[in-house]
């Protein structure tokens, strides 16, 4: 009796180990992050191109498709996330390429500089996360490593940032995207001095909504909607943005026909809107929730 136990003990295995194997998903899409080797300053900002190759249908889907890109350290804790939303219509056959930006925002504490892995992966708001094609190896659950980052020390060439009195004390976020942000009551300005090369400085501008009960949304007379109007004297150009939302504002600072560049400008940030509470009477506008440079025009 013995063999035939063995037997049947040795099939069952093999049958369990088959069943794990047919349950493997096949990849949805194959994923590149360029550059894989990242050098990320403070308080700097980086630009990676992504590009997406659509294999097979992504099949029921809770909210929309996301993408999460993480920050970790060695051990594999996520010190920061920049999540975004899937942009493009998902579709076998189809190929699609956009820009995402890595930063420290100067309102946020520096990373300590070192090492770090970047991570990537696709989910939706139920936390369903589907299988992909990375060169990396998975560090997660369909979590891949995409890139490695080196955080390095301040640059003495990198500019200060410094506030009007209208903006509000710096907050604590609520997550590992946003750490930390700034409010501005009425018009604010933002000075950056001690320029000492050509450069880009990233905001990233939240107008909230939709508004909660206690708050009421004040326009300006004939405005039809919140609109944050910015004017820079770092490069002599006026912005607008207009609605509820993220804002992505990039101002370069560029040198003169003799390669001279200023060694300081104003970015001025006029919003047509408050935001009124009800029972203090306190107002508020615009939230300042990342402000980064960049040396590389």
């Amino acid at each position: 009796m013995a063999p035939k136990y063995w037997t049947g003990l040795a099939g069952a295995a093999l049958l369990v180990l088959c069943l794990g194997c047919g349950d493997a998903e096949p990849p949805v899409a194959s994923l590149e992050i360029e550059p894989t080797e990242i050098t990320l300053g403070f308080p700097d900002f980086v630009k990676l191109s992504v590009r997406w190759d659509v294999k097979a249908p992504l099949g029921e889907v809770e909210g929309e498709p996301l993408v999460f890109v993480h920050l970790l350290d060695e051990p594999g804790s996520v010190l920061r996330t920049f999540n975004h939303p899937l942009r493009f219509d998902w579709q076998p056959g189809r190929k699609a390429e956009y820009e995402i930006t890595l930063f420290q925002s100067s309102l946020s504490p520096p990373l300590t500089p070192g090492s770090y892995l970047l991570s990537v992966g696709l989910y939706d708001t139920s936390g369903r996360r589907w299988p992909l094609e990375v060169d990396g190896e998975e560090v997660d659950l369909h979590e891949y490593q995409a890139g490695k980052i080196s955080v390095v020390d301040k640059s003495e060439e990198t500019p200060r940032f410094y506030f009007s009195p209208s903006w509000m004390a710096i907050e604590g976020g609520m997550d590992r995207q946003i750490l930390a942000r700034r409010w501005l009551v009425g018009e604010g300005t933002i000075r950056v001095s001690e320029i000492e090369n050509p450069g880009t400085t990233l905001m990233v501008f939240n107008i909230p909504g939709p508004l909660s009960e206690s708050e009421e949304l004040m326009l300006e007379e004939g405005a039809e909607q919140p609109t944050l109007g910015v004017v820079s004297s770092c490069c002599e150009t006026e912005i607008s943005a207009s609605g509820f939302g993220i804002h992505e504002i990039e101002l370069p600072v560029t040198a003169d026909e003799e390669g001279r560049v200023p060694d300081e400008c104003e970015i001025v940030i006029r919003p047509n809107f408050h935001f009124l509470a009800i029972d203090t009477l306190g107002r508020r506008s615009v939230s300042l929730e990342v402000l980064a440079w960049s040396s590389q025009n």
